[in-house]
């Protein structure tokens, strides 16, 4: 007889790992905008996503996570298993990702007389929602626009107009 003489080489089990990013690197929208996450796995065969919103399971089985539903101070996590080799049923958990949602500009707007040829006042104020500064875009309903928190509009014939203040705030929250 021969002696027979093997080498095995038992290679370690790699754990799959796992990162988060959203489409949106400063992770603040405006309130219904909508956010993509995308996961980047590594170390895995066949992967099983799981997303969180909140620690709660929201959407499953794709490396990418969308939603226009998010709320102030939401945070997002993933988790990635492998379902195959011997790394099966191996499992970890994303970095979280917290969401500044900033909710839209409410205005109020107010104008002191509608005289036919003689100039109306109009003034436009942010009661709450949005980060200042804000644009202000006013259309009289008769081509003229104006621009600013106050302005001032010379109607030249009498008529029913639709007036329409628009405002964006800094983060280009309309």
């Amino acid at each position: 007889s021969f002696p027979d003489t093997l080498v095995i080489t038992v290679n370690p089990v790699i754990s799959p790992t796992i990162a988060i990013q959203s489409s949106d690197t400063s992770n603040m929208v405006c309130e219904g905008s909508n956010l993509t996450f995308s996961a980047i796995a590594e170390n895995v065969t066949v992967p099983v996503f799981q997303w969180y919103l909140n620690g709660s399971p929201v959407w499953i089985n794709s490396p990418t996570f969308s939603t226009s539903a998010l709320s102030d101070g939401d945070i997002i996590s993933c988790s990635v298993t492998t379902t195959s080799g011997c790394s099966f049923g191996l499992s970890d958990t994303s970095n979280t990702i917290s969401v500044t949602v900033v909710g839209l500009p409410n205005i109020s707007c107010f104008a002191d007389s509608f005289i036919t040829g003689q100039p109306t006042y109009f003034n436009a104020l942010v009661d709450s929602g949005g980060i200042a500064p804000f644009t202000y875009l006013c259309d009289f309903g008769d081509q003229p626009m104006g621009s600013g928190s106050s302005v001032a509009h010379l109607f030249a014939s009498p008529g029913v107009f639709d007036i329409q203040v628009n405002v964006i705030d800094s983060n280009g929250c309309p």
